[in-house]
């Protein structure tokens, strides 16, 4: 069987070596999902590496959903 495809990913550039806030709260990966609750929350401070970030809220329907993505922040190259 076919593996689902995971949500896309989350890609954010700065200048900063540190890295960045990232609000992904009006992401596709949540355009389905009803009051999520998600860690590291939306607006958290991200550093330049790839962040595994898990949602959980209601679809449509009413059923409990989690959604697991990346947040991936890039150091922006000049």
């Amino acid at each position: 069987s076919a593996a689902l495809p995971g949500p896309p990913e989350i890609v954010v550039q700065t200048t900063d070596p540190q890295g960045t806030t990232v609000n992904y709260l009006g992401s596709v990966v949540l355009s389905n999902l009803k009051d999520p609750e998600c860690y590291p929350s939306p607006g958290s401070f991200f550093g330049v590496v790839k962040t595994t970030t898990v949602c959980s809220g209601k679809d449509q329907t009413g059923n409990s959903v989690v959604k697991t993505f990346t947040v991936e922040v890039q150091l922006k190259q000049y």
